[in-house]
């Protein structure tokens, strides 16, 4: 049985990920080695190993390799968001850019040759988005130290291909649905979120921001369709092809039944006012996935924030805060 290293494996994108190996039985295949920082796992099975950590601590990351000799690693960690990263830049290229480049130099001491590395597809292009969307060959012009680092993440992870490892990175839109828990970043949870709260949500600038939105559940299955075909040393757009405004995403809300007070308030410096992705390049390398509409993945959202909050109402725990 072969080990596949997931750092972040407990977070949004990670939960998700870790629960479709165990949905479609893939997990039967792997031992899956778990290192997050603080968050207790919220799905389980008998071939997950969870590691709590940082993946900051050489010594520790080390000590996983030795241990346990990961043949693939699977990198969904973010220690930020782009309107925080400015706030302590040193700090920001301390945890995800001087990491990870330990990271690479650890996977390539003990030949573990492949890595997927989880970038940006907003903050990593900037704010000027051509009509059809952002290709991946355009030039990336990141305003955030959140976009700066990733782009440089990059770059480290194609260098060290030279030295034997390969490499899938990934550009994702905006992801929402179950296991989100952020309360800075991800427009459509935190919107519902603030609609079962009945509390007023806050939209910088006038909400007519337009971007990319794809449904976590798609977002992982087409991960690993990506791995499982063998796809490598290539940099994709992970998206829906469709975009929708901010007040697009308030008005389905507010369709569905539900209140939901807006306050508008000035925009900041990091935020794009239009992401688009172009993913034919993506949609040449997967089968046709069907892609869940929005106001389908919306109430999936819905429901499971709703079941959240009833366990906090019942329990006293919770992020909602």
């Amino acid at each position: 049985m072969q080990n596949i290293l997931i750092l972040g494996g407990n977070g949004f994108l990670g939960t998700n990920f870790v629960k479709y190996l165990i949905q479609t039985n893939f997990i039967e295949y792997y031992r899956i080695i778990v290192l997050s920082r603080t968050r207790l796992p919220s799905v389980t099975h008998q071939n997950i190993e969870n590691i709590k950590g940082d993946i900051n601590d050489k010594d520790m990351l080390i000590s996983i390799f030795q241990k346990y000799h990961p043949f693939k690693v699977f990198h969904f960690l973010s220690s930020t968001v782009p309107v925080k990263s400015d706030l302590s830049i040193v700090n920001d290229i301390n945890t995800e850019l001087v990491s990870t480049i330990n990271l690479l130099e650890i996977m390539g001491r003990f030949n573990c040759n492949y890595i997927l590395y989880i970038s940006s597809g907003g903050a990593i292009y900037g704010k000027e988005c051509p009509p059809n969307g952002h290709k991946e060959i355009d030039t990336c012009n990141p305003v955030s130290s959140y976009g700066i680092t990733k782009w440089a993440n990059e770059q480290y992870i194609k260098l060290f291909q030279n030295k034997g490892i390969d490499y899938l990175i990934l550009r994702p839109s905006n992801l929402y649905g179950e296991y989100h828990q952020s309360n800075f970043q991800g427009i459509i949870n935190i919107s519902i979120r603030k609609a079962i709260l009945k509390e007023e949500l806050d939209i910088w600038g006038d909400g007519n921001q337009v971007k990319d939105y794809l449904y976590v559940q798609d977002a992982v299955r087409i991960i690993w369709e990506l791995v499982s075909n063998g796809i490598k040393n290539k940099i994709l757009n992970l998206g829906s092809g469709k975009h929708y405004s901010i007040n697009e995403i308030v008005s389905v809300i507010k369709n569905s039944g539900n209140e939901l007070k807006v306050n508008f308030v000035n925009g900041v410096i990091s935020d794009t006012p239009k992401s688009i992705l172009d993913i034919a390049q993506l949609l040449t390398y997967i089968n046709d996935v069907g892609f869940v509409k929005l106001e389908e993945g919306m109430i999936n959202t819905y429901l499971w924030e709703k079941k959240v909050k009833i366990q906090i109402i019942k329990e006293g725990y919770g992020f909602y805060n």
